[in-house]
C-alpha cells in the first residue's frame, strides 16, 4: 500500500507510465523488487505534522504516508 510514485504506477497498472504493452499488466511484487524476505519496518520519520516516512528492510523508502492515508487502510 506504499503510496509512491513508483509503486502507485504499478498497482494501478498503468502501461504507459511503465512503458509495457497495453495487453499485460505487470505483476505485482514487493517493490523496488523481488524481495523475498519478511517486510520489516526499520525505522520512521515525521514529515511535517502530517505525515511518516518509513524505510524498510527492502531498502524503499520513498513513500510518504499521511496520518489520513494511514487510518484509511488500517483494517477495522
Amino acid at each position: 500500500m506504499c503510496p509512491c510514485a513508483q509503486c502507485r504506477t504499478v498497482r494501478e497498472g498503468d502501461p504507459h507510465k511503465l512503458h509495457v504493452a497495453p495487453q499485460k499488466k505487470p505483476l505485482l511484487t514487493i517493490l523496488p523488487g523481488n524481495y523475498a524476505k519478511p517486510l520489516a519496518a526499520l525505522a520512521a520519520e515525521l514529515v511535517g505534522n502530517y505525515a511518516l516516512r518509513i524505510d524498510w528492510s527492502d531498502e524503499h523508502g520513498s513513500g510518504i504516508y499521511s496520518f489520513q492515508y494511514l487510518r484509511e487502510i488500517c483494517p477495522p
